[in-house]
């Protein structure tokens, strides 16, 4: 679900779900709970904004496009740069990675965002899926988000430090898992926590520290010389003190990638948190909620899963962990409908095992370099929405711990598996959660679960509903949605409607899913979108911007070896 690396419970590199990116909350009450964002209704491009706009960004911005003379008379602090990043979570520093490495100095790129690390969002998450530092990504071993090269892999980098500690039999172990994945051997999937170092390792060397600047981004206008201005707030963002609460910046190139704006409740347990205001007993597994594992500790309890991917097979691990501690705690794990065959695309069919669909990341591995990819890029709006129904949906690794887990579970009885359509959740008379299913399968009618805790594992939200800052772009500036809702983007990642003389906007990540790549909030879809784009602003003699070639590219990777600024 996060699977950040590719897909690893945050998925974020081989397609995560995370969206690794980018995460920084933008737009929206910054004191309002992720998980109650409010969701418009269905959008469709309008003409220039009737949205109320808050007492910031001013009215000037209900213009289509902005005077400089009317931005400078605001009087309110105002960064000038080639270069902005909004967002600065992964997808930012995807993009930032490539503008260093490709000549564009410090000083002309600024990444607005709410977290200083750049993977700081993203790993929030998979803390609270239960994905600790010591745990692996659903990634692959080239994914590598701090090396645009790709090599060393983490593979080899991990066989490396455990030949350094004397670990010759590890070492082997990660050999073995590269040379015989995926049929002689489980998937290679990287650390969590030594992605997080390789990427602390490649934001020294760029000058992350001087290109971040903490903003909430409250909206995004054209100007009336071909730039583009960014009006942001600082409240609640953790800024220094003393930092002024609102400013400017102004660029004439512009990147978005702000990954998912909202958590994603299911319907019934929105209901349900809205009329009670319980927040502890009913979560999202994106949500802190550490306090359900210690109770279960102590007191034991039952707990009701819902979702059946990479996030919930966490989540199932870590309540297996906790057995150990306590036995006296048992799962019901409740499914929509039973599964007995997987997605099928062409020759090709999904593995199912107990009811979860099996595949090594979130999607096929063409999607990133091989066939797929090109068919994606090259396929019409309609052809491409096809593509990702065919290629798409909820899966989860096959992992030996996972599947036995839940083999020794049904064995032992603690894990049940339950399906339906849910009605209703409220309190019984016992004061436990009662969930009122019509039931599927094998058993038909209205069946009641009485359990202690509900742990929604289903996801996160990436509409444009969900956004506030892109539903107020795609309002103002009549922007084209592609067929699965999300923002149209051409081949090279640009927002096209966005276009202002020499101008341009590119976007990223979870946003534009429908485009043309498949895997977009990945590690490896990030760097992919970045690529693209790097390469149109060269192709248009941006400024600083030079061509990669072969001979740069190795004095670039040697650069990256030594660790020295690009």
């Amino acid at each position: 679900v996060l699977d950040a690396g590719e897909g690893t419970v945050l998925d974020a590199g081989e397609g995560t779900v995370l969206d690794a990116g980018e995460g920084t909350v933008v737009g929206g009450s910054p004191d309002a709970p992720a998980s109650m964002a409010p969701v418009a209704p269905a959008l469709r491009a309008r003409g220039p904004s009737s949205l109320p706009l808050p007492a910031w960004p001013p009215a000037i911005f209900r213009a289509r496009q902005v005077a400089l003379r009317d931005l400078e008379a605001l009087g309110v602090p105002t960064i000038v740069a080639e270069y902005g990043a909004v967002g600065a979570g992964l997808g930012s520093f995807a993009w930032i990675d490539y503008l260093r490495i490709c000549g564009v100095p410090v000083d002309q790129i600024v990444a607005l965002g709410v977290n200083p690390k750049p993977y700081g969002h993203y790993q929030l998450l998979c803390g609270n899926s239960q994905i600790p530092d010591h745990e692996r990504l659903r990634s692959n071993s080239e994914s590598t988000p701090d090396n645009i090269w790709g090599w060393p892999g983490y593979a080899l980098r991990e066989i490396w430090w455990e030949l350094r500690r004397g670990a010759v039999g590890r070492a082997a172990g990660v050999w073995w898992q590269i040379f015989g994945e995926p049929s002689l051997a489980q998937t290679y999937t990287p650390r969590i926590g030594n992605v997080f170092r390789a990427l602390d390792r490649e934001a020294r060397r760029i000058g992350w520290e001087q290109i971040f600047r903490y903003g909430r981004v409250r909206a995004i206008r054209q100007t009336d010389d071909g730039r583009y201005v960014v009006a942001y707030s600082t409240r609640g963002t953790g800024a220094p003190a003393g930092t002024p609460a609102h400013g400017l910046l102004i660029a004439r190139y512009l990147h978005l990638a702000i990954g998912y704006p909202a958590i994603q409740v299911l319907p019934d347990l929105q209901r349900y948190r809205e009329a009670t205001g319980d927040f502890t007993d009913v979560v999202n597994a994106y949500e802190a909620h550490d306090q359900i594992y210690e109770r279960l500790r102590r007191h034991g309890g039952l707990v009701m899963v819902r979702g059946r991917g990479i996030v919930a097979s966490r989540i199932l691990q870590r309540i297996a962990e906790e057995r150990a501690h306590n036995p006296q705690i048992g799962v019901i794990h409740l499914m929509r409908s039973p599964l007995a065959a997987g997605r099928r695309s062409g020759m090709a069919q999904r593995a199912v095992h107990q009811h979860f669909e099996l595949q090594p990341f979130n999607w096929p591995r063409g999607c990133w370099t091989g066939p797929q990819r090109k068919q994606l890029e090259r396929a019409s709006p309609a052809d491409r929405k096809r593509l990702l129904g065919e290629w798409g949906g909820t899966t989860t690794a096959r992992r030996r711990d996972w599947v036995e887990l839940i083999e020794r579970g049904l064995r032992e009885g603690w894990y049940q598996v339950a399906f339906g359509e849910v009605e209703r959740v409220e309190r019984d008379s016992a004061g436990r959660l009662s969930t009122t299913v019509r039931a599927r399968g094998q058993v038909r009618g209205e069946l009641s679960y009485a359990t202690d805790f509900i742990i929604d594992a289903t996801g996160l939200d990436a509409t444009i509903e969900a956004n506030p800052l892109l539903q107020d772009l795609v309002r103002h500036y009549n922007l084209a949605l592609n067929p699965l809702e999300r923002l149209h983007v051409e081949n090279d990642f640009e927002v096209p409607g966005l276009r202002n003389g020499d101008g341009r906007v590119y976007a990223a990540g979870a946003m534009t899913l429908g485009g043309p790549v498949a895997a977009v909030d990945s590690f490896l879809g990030l760097q992919l979108a970045a690529f693209r784009s790097v390469e149109s602003l060269w192709a248009q003699r941006a400024l600083g911007v030079r061509r990669l070639s072969s001979a740069q590219s190795i004095v670039q990777w040697l650069k990256w070896v030594r660790g020295v600024k690009p």
